[in-house]
């Protein structure tokens, strides 16, 4: 689906140290790599990605535009990197649906599920023992937000 101007070619998993993986441990950092093959100069590309569970519940997004990112796609390829500090997400398998998106908004690339990788177990602070051998994750997460003045 999309315009056709550029396709996502491939997407991987690569760790910290730029080895392509499909297994992220719990809490690692990560980041997705996306080869666009492009037949057309677009101004303006922006990259999202879903991630989502097998039975395609969507846990979260992540859109270029949100941090910023925005690029002028020339052919024949160009290369895409977008990180994740932590692994927010608990052991099981997941996928990535991936989109391309141009400067207006216009569709230009989607692939339902264009990776599947594994989130593995990882002994870390967060983490505590459960009864019956289950696990729990506590996230933290800084919130900023203007809230009105109470005028007093």
């Amino acid at each position: 689906a999309g315009s056709g101007e550029a396709r996502i070619a491939r997407i991987s998993l690569v760790t910290s140290d730029s080895v392509s993986t499909d297994q992220i441990p719990c809490g690692d950092s990560f980041a997705i790599e996306t080869k666009i093959d492009v037949q057309q100069p677009i101004d303006k590309l922006h990259c999202v990605y879903w991630i989502q569970n097998i039975a395609g519940q969507r846990l979260f997004r992540m859109h270029s535009a949100d941090v910023g990112f925005q690029t002028e796609a020339t052919p024949p390829a160009l290369l895409v990197r977008s990180s994740v500090e932590s692994c927010p997400l608990l052991p099981g398998l997941y996928e990535i649906r991936a989109r391309l998106v141009d400067g207006p908004g216009r569709l230009v690339d989607d692939v339902r599920s264009a990776l599947q990788f594994q989130v593995s177990e990882k002994e870390m602070m967060g983490f505590a023992r459960m009864p019956g051998g289950k696990r729990e994750v506590v996230f933290v997460q800084t919130h900023r937000e203007a809230l009105p003045s109470s005028g007093k």
